[in-house]
């Protein structure tokens, strides 16, 4: 029985583990679509996660996620944005003007 329970709960890791990856490579393209559109560029091609909370939507369980992530307008001014989703689905993005300056 220990077995099987082991095996379980490798088996549920495995799957949190490739949820969370799917969602983050998911809050990657909104961000790196939402900066193209904005004629911005994403830095670092990348995102963070900033908060993640059991949520419901739309009568749904699931997981909310908050990504945030840098951009600059010129090469020198940064700025930050954030992308919300639940599961997979995108909620919002945006990016928060002049958020600070390096």
């Amino acid at each position: 029985m220990s077995v099987f329970l082991g095996a379980l709960s490798a088996a549920a890791v495995v799957w949190a583990w490739h949820d969370f990856m799917r969602a983050r490579e998911t809050a990657v393209a909104y961000a790196r679509s939402y900066c193209r559109r904005a004629d911005v560029q994403l830095l670092d091609d990348s995102v963070a996660l900033a908060r993640v909370r059991p949520g419901r939507r739309s009568r749904r369980l699931g997981l909310a996620r908050l990504y945030a992530f840098e951009y600059t307008i010129d090469g020198s001014r940064r700025g930050a944005g954030y992308v919300a989703l639940f599961g997979r689905e995108l909620v919002d993005v945006d990016l928060i003007t002049d958020a600070h300056t390096s």
